[in-house]
């Protein structure tokens, strides 16, 4: 099966978060959500206790003193979160922009054999399928990886939904889905 396409910064963002998408990293995106909603919780909670009572002491602490403790934690935290909710997906379509051989026209070959991928600019690329590791699937695209975490990206704006069905037959005859 064969296929022309060109590939647009959506797709490659959507790639590098199918690439990222795992259990692990649903875990950790949870915890790292818990604690800072409880950190920013507690430090809200004495700002308010010390306006409405300053005397008094906040969970049998001195006020100044836990929230001195807690903020580098809510900071820490909320620094965690921008990190990988910003500044990743930031990179990802950075690294796009810069990538001119992203760019052009991309033609495609899918077979039992493997995956062949040629550039408008003469890159020319053949593995077969024990080359890869895995592959995945979102609404947008299909994703190859190889065992280094470099992907071949397929998007599904270039196929027809029976090209679709024909790639993601060959893909799980040939590949482990993750």
């Amino acid at each position: 099966m064969q296929f022309t396409t060109k590939l647009t910064e959506d797709d490659y963002a959507a790639a590098c978060r199918l690439k990222l998408k795992s259990v692990h990293r649903t875990i950790a995106s949870a915890i790292a959500y818990t604690l800072a909603f409880i950190f920013w919780i507690f430090l809200i909670a004495a700002w308010i206790f010390r306006l409405l009572h300053p005397r008094d002491l906040f969970l049998n602490q001195n006020v100044p003193a836990f929230q001195t403790a807690v903020l580098p934690g809510a900071v820490a935290f909320l620094l965690w979160i921008l990190v990988f909710r910003v500044y990743v997906p930031y990179a990802n379509r950075r690294k796009f922009r810069k990538a001119k051989n992203l760019r052009g026209e991309m033609f495609t070959e899918i077979n039992s054999e493997g995956l062949m991928q040629k550039t408008a600019g003469g890159s020319y690329g053949f593995s077969r399928w024990p080359d890869y590791s895995f592959w995945r699937e979102s609404e947008q695209i299909f994703i190859v990886v190889y065992p280094t975490n470099v992907f071949c990206l397929l998007p599904k704006s270039a196929m027809s939904a029976e090209q679709q069905s024909e790639i993601r037959t060959i893909l799980t005859a040939a590949l482990p889905e993750k």
